[in-house]
């Protein structure tokens, strides 16, 4: 839902937006979109010039709980910053270069906790970005 609800966004810049793996969880429908929301605009906002953005999902069942790995062709994230981009109104950018208040990921960090779950940066991933999320099935 979140992928059609930016469908003109992604249009706009040619990105393509692919899923493979993803399980089942339940959880607040509007908190979990605005979740993915979120990624999703991130991966836009903070594409490379000239690059086509390229987004995965990639899904992992592990038992009790859910594992996604969210990936972007983006800049990236310094692994300096791998904890900082989580908290409020935090922002690597100044609002010249990329507009934003700096809310997205600290909204994405509450999202995964109010239901059990975590969400870190892949400091290791060296193209583009790699969120990592893990959510309890129920």
């Amino acid at each position: 839902q979140a992928a059609q609800l930016l469908q003109s966004e992604l249009r706009a810049v040619s990105a393509s937006l692919n899923q493979q793996g993803l399980g089942t969880i339940r959880g607040d429908h509007t908190l979990l979109t605005r979740l993915f929301l979120n990624l999703i605009s991130n991966a836009v906002k903070y594409r490379k010039p000239a690059t086509t953005p390229k987004i995965e999902f990639i899904g992992d069942d592990e038992g009790g709980k859910v594992t996604i790995k969210v990936r972007d062709n983006g800049i990236g994230v310094d692994p300096q910053h791998a904890e900082a981009i989580f908290k409020m109104f935090h922002r690597l950018h100044a609002e010249e270069e990329i507009s934003g208040a700096g809310m997205g990921l600290s909204i994405c960090r509450r999202v995964c906790e109010i239901h059990g779950g975590t969400i870190t940066l892949d400091a290791s991933s060296r193209r583009g970005a790699c969120f990592v999320i893990s959510l309890p099935k129920t």
